[in-house]
Formats: C-alpha cells, structure tokens, sequence
C-alpha cells in the first residue's frame, strides 16, 4: 500500500494492526522511540493511533506539544485505574514500562503541532454512526441527516481514505459540523492544500 505524497510503501498486512504503524513522512518529525513506532517487543504503538505526528485520528486525543509531565502522569492515572478507559489506554498503560512511556512522552511534547480541519456550522449534520474497528465516526450508508444537539463531530471528507488509513499517518481531512448561534449558515476553515495529519485540537462544550 501506498500514501499519496509519500514515497514508502507497506504490505498492508504488516502494518493493519497497532503492533507496527508505518511512517509515511519519516523526514517531518524526529527521530521516534520504538514506543511510537513499534517492533519486537511493542504490542501498542502510539503512532498506531496517536500518529507520528502527535495530533491522532479523531478517536484519539491530539497530543503533540503536550508537556511530557502531563503525558506521564496521565499513562500513570490509566496505569492505576485513577482514569477509566479499559477498552484500550488501560491495558495499553498497564503493558508499557514506565521508560517508554517517558520517552514517547518527551518525543510528542517535542512535536508542533499542525492546525488542520474544515469547519461547518450547522443544525443538521449528515447521520452518522460510530465504527466499532476503529471507534471513529463515519457517514451512514443510508444518508440522511440529523439534529447536532450540542455536540461537536468530527467526519473525515473522504471515507475511503479514512477507512483505509484507519492506524497510519496519512488520513482524509477531518470535517467538523459545529452547532451555530443561528443554525443557518456554514462556516468554512479551509485546511492546508496538502494535509497530511490527521485533525487539529477538539473542542469540547
């Protein structure tokens, strides 16, 4: 498999799982612990999720910049069960030594992040269901649209893209419907011509 603007190349069934994600853009970031890049020994990378470039797919939290003293507490909280997530950052703590959590750390507060979404604001966002693969929001198949409520979602442009770059660095453009004051107009933020990660901070309520 190929990434557009890349010029590596992975067989997709090396790099499908979160064991070994590949780095499509290896000259856009320093040099990454074997945490974040995987290999022997690593069963959770963190670029398998979070991306090699910090800012995750939709489903995973932007950590790029973050200071290291915050991402180290935070795996220690998973860790103990101080913070609840035993569908994945739990046991993904509980497997990681606390010296590769340090050095993923220091690795994604080095990063800077890029600012990267479309936003449109609107009442009725097109319906959507979550992926239970990969915990992420894709477009219904039967279409139609739904009241956002006072909800913030996050879809990628390109499904396809999305669908197949679900664990590596490459992903579609993230579009974001955002409830408005009016609920009648769109607002669009125009992304980079050339994205190349996968979304900007999330907003909440």
């Amino acid at each position: 498999m190929r990434a557009p603007g890349s010029a590596k190349e992975y067989e997709w069934a090396k790099v499908a799982g979160t064991a070994n994600p590949p780095d499509w853009f290896p000259d856009e970031h320093p040099p990454a612990p074997k945490a974040v890049t995987g290999g022997q020994g690593i069963r959770f990378a963190c670029g398998a999720c979070h991306l090699m470039s910090g800012q995750g797919h939709p489903e995973a939290a932007d950590i790029a910049a973050m200071p290291a003293e915050y991402l180290i507490r935070q795996m220690a909280y998973y860790k103990t069960g101080a913070r609840k997530d035993d569908a994945r950052m739990g046991p993904i703590a509980k497997a990681t030594s606390d010296e590769d959590v340090r050095q993923a750390a220091e690795y994604f507060a080095a990063l800077k992040p890029a600012v990267w979404v479309k936003v449109i604001e609107t009442a009725t966002p097109p319906k959507m269901f979550i992926a239970t693969a990969g915990r992420h929001r894709q477009l219904h198949p039967d279409g139609g649209t739904e009241p956002i409520g006072r909800r913030i979602l996050e879809i990628p442009e390109d499904p396809f893209r999305r669908k197949s770059a679900t664990r590596t660095q490459v992903s579609s453009p993230t579009c974001r419907p955002a409830a408005s004051p009016e609920a009648k107009h769109w607002s669009k933020a125009e992304s980079p011509e050339k994205p190349r990660h996968a979304r900007s901070v999330t907003a909440r309520d």
